[in-house]
């Protein structure tokens, strides 16, 4: 068809196939639309070349029109007969959480992860397992310690994470949460709070001898934020009661100070 566009001969490409490649269909029809309307009300003295031209755009315009259509259709067809599968679909479903009371644990749970693994991994679980994607299905933990766990960012796994570890249910134990009172026996690697016993319980829950992890500096009077405090290793020397407050304290081999925080080691 001569539509007088001679030039566009000795490319291996029309240049409507690269834009209808790279625009939205949106932006494409609207192009086509906006030639029609050029050399409709084009007038120089070449009526049957812009009408050769209109006819070239309009026809165009159809083909895209219809396959338009019909992907709309085949979409909404593979929706309804593959939506529930995941089939069909150009965009994966955004993972969805599930309940909290669908779940043995919650998020905010201490928990150890293997226990009985001579490396025992101790954190708190900072996402419930998610469903739609495969690496959602578990636990996200966040590990005590620094230098095992990964980091992990919201888009991709739902939460951000910078030591995290990914666990099902059946290896997962739950610890007594952070400060609160144990009555039975203390468990490592979890942090205590000494004020929260009496002298006479904590004495038979951590007796003369026991190494604990304390901080660096003594923690008696002072905002102390355990995720940034320095720590160290000690010996349990004695459990008394602080003077004047009559808080329970530790008293460590090493050092003069008291201690409120702690956490044994096994």
């Amino acid at each position: 068809m001569n539509t007088n566009s001679k030039h566009y001969e000795i490319l291996a490409i029309e240049p409507w196939d690269i834009m209808e490649a790279n625009f939205p269909p949106e932006q494409f029809v609207a192009y086509l639309k906006g030639n029609i309307i050029k050399y409709t009300l084009r007038s120089k003295g070449q009526d049957l070349t812009d009408a050769e031209k209109i006819k070239h755009y309009a026809e165009k315009l159809i083909e895209v029109l219809e396959k338009k259509d019909m992907d709309e259709f085949l979409d909404e067809d593979a929706e309804r007969i593959y939506g529930d599968y995941g089939y069909g679909q150009e965009d994966e479903p955004e993972p969805v959480e599930e309940p909290e009371d669908e779940h043995k644990f919650k998020v905010g749970d201490r928990v150890v992860v293997y226990k009985g693994d001579p490396d025992e991994r101790v954190g708190t679980i900072r996402r419930l397992p998610m469903v739609n994607k495969a690496h959602q299905t578990k636990y996200i933990i966040e590990l005590d310690k620094q230098y095992i766990g990964w980091g992990q960012d919201k888009d991709e796994y739902g939460v951000d994470c910078t030591n995290g570890w990914l666990a099902s249910e059946y290896s997962l134990t739950l610890l007594e949460p952070l400060n609160e009172k144990s009555t039975s026996a203390l468990i490592p690697n979890l942090w205590y709070d000494a004020s929260l016993y009496t002298v006479e319980k904590l004495k038979e829950l951590l007796p003369v001898g026991t190494k604990v992890i304390v901080t660096s500096k003594h923690d008696n009077d002072r905002e102390v934020d355990l995720k940034e405090e320095t720590v160290k290793e000690d010996t349990v020397d004695g459990v008394e009661e602080r003077p004047l407050t009559n808080d329970t304290r530790i008293g460590l081999s090493n050092d003069y100070w008291f201690r409120r925080y702690f956490k044994i080691i096994e």
